[in-house]
This record gives C-alpha cells, structure tokens and sequence, in this order.
C-alpha cells in the first residue's frame, strides 16, 4: 500500500483563517482545509495551537485494497470452518465405523459402507485443508 496521503482538517470547535484575498472565514469541527485558500501565517497558527491538523485521506485504491483483503480474509475463514468440519465428520465416521467392527455381528455391507464413508471423508478433508491453506495464504 503507497503512503498515506495527507490533508488538513478543522480539529477543534471551529477556527477562523484568514483567506489570501483578505478576509476571514470561519471553518467548523470536521471541514476539510484547502491549504492553498488561506495564508500561510493563517494556517501556520491555527497548526500551531492544534485547531487544524493532519489526517490520513483515504483513496478510492486505498479502500478497494481494504475491500479485497476484507474479501480473502472472510474466505480464508470459511475454507477454515470447511476444514474443521470436515475433521470433525471424518473423526465422526472413525468413531462409526470402529464401532461396527467391534460389533461381532455387524453385517458386512454394514462395515463395507462405513469404510467407503471414512474414504469419502479423508477425501473431503484433505481438499478442505488444502483449500484453507491456499486461502490463509491468499488473506496475507
């Protein structure tokens, strides 16, 4: 991200600068201050004694960059939730599947069908995780 660029705004209540053609003119809490309308003594002064100062002034790029990160960011945490669900449905699986096999008359289409799911699950898992790693990383 490029610096920050800079502008002057109305820090205190108000402040009266005084304009290049010669007269005042009164700015409230908040105003943007276009430098080059007033004197430079003007603004020096009101500076000096804090009714003026400095802010970051966000681009249109500036926050399109935000915009994107919030974007990768809020992906990389649902391929992480993906992630974490898919682990705890294979933990899940596991946890069926040994149990039908210490089940001494389990039928054997009953354990086939349990393995198959722990397969399918593994598969799952390992995208998940592979995805949320990609996404991690695209969130930097």
């Amino acid at each position: 991200m490029a610096a920050a660029k800079k502008a002057l705004k109305v820090t205190g209540a108000a402040v009266v600068l005084r304009t290049k053609s010669g007269s005042e003119r009164y700015l409230y809490g908040g105003a943007s201050v276009i430098a080059d309308e007033f004197t430079e003594d003007s603004v020096k002064h009101a500076k000096s004694i804090g009714l003026i100062g400095e802010v970051d002034v966000i681009t249109s790029d500036d926050a399109q960059q935000a915009a994107e990160k919030a974007t990768r960011t809020k992906a990389a945490t649902a391929a992480k939730k993906t992630a974490t669900d898919a682990a705890a449905a294979l933990a899940a699986a596991v946890k069926e599947r040994d149990a039908l096999k210490a089940k001494g008359d389990a039928k054997p289409e009953d354990v086939t069908a349990a393995e198959a799911k722990v397969t399918e699950l593994e598969t799952a898992k390992t995208e998940a995780d592979a995805k949320a790693a990609t996404a991690a990383e695209a969130a930097k």
